[in-house]
């Protein structure tokens, strides 16, 4: 494998800590509620949240796929400060 393969294949890995999630884009902390789930994300901030779309989990440190339309999505205020700190 060349050295642009490998670095291909290291980017196609998913995120595994909030740190690298931010690195790779995932920086807009939202909050995701339908019934009885509630998600804090981080997500892309030009992301379409009526879509499918990929987001990185900010309490199980894992990516998830949403289906958007399930779900009220709205800003995270606290998950902004959280990263001030």
């Amino acid at each position: 494998m060349t050295n642009l393969q490998n670095s291909k294949a290291a980017k196609r890995c998913s995120p595994s800590n909030h740190q690298e999630a931010v690195n790779d884009g995932f920086s807009n902390p939202v909050i995701a509620e339908a019934d009885a789930y509630e998600l804090r994300l981080l997500i892309k901030p030009d992301q379409d949240l009526g879509q499918k779309f990929e987001a990185f989990d900010r309490d199980e440190q894992e990516m998830l796929t949403i289906n958007g339309w399930l779900f009220l999505i709205y800003d995270d205020p606290e998950g902004r400060k959280m990263e001030a700190i």
